[in-house]
């Protein structure tokens, strides 16, 4: 039977020989629900949704990424302060 594959290595839609699941396609790979469809629109509107979604996580995670480095920016500089007030208000006033 013609199935239509999504590729998420290669991101596209090619059309296999197999049967649904639990069959394989013709290149050995087992037939999901979400990777192997009936016709070539679905497959291309699941991929589209996988690679959205990808983006919107890898988006995320930047975002969240940048935050910390602000975050620790933030506490290295208020180390710094709190170890040059520390210096400039010790009684000998000695740097150690």
């Amino acid at each position: 039977m013609k199935l239509w594959k999504r590729d998420t290595e290669n991101w596209t839609v090619r059309e296999v020989e197999g049967e649904p699941w639990p069959g394989y396609d013709s290149e050995g790979h087992k037939c999901y629900e979400n990777t192997h469809f009936a016709n070539e629109t679905d497959a291309w509107k699941s991929l589209e949704s996988e690679a959205r979604a990808g983006l919107s996580l890898a988006t995320r995670s930047l975002i969240q990424a940048r935050a910390d480095v602000t975050k620790r920016e933030k506490e290295c500089a208020d180390a710094a302060i709190a170890v040059a007030t520390v210096i400039q208000t010790m009684p000998d006033n000695e740097p150690r």
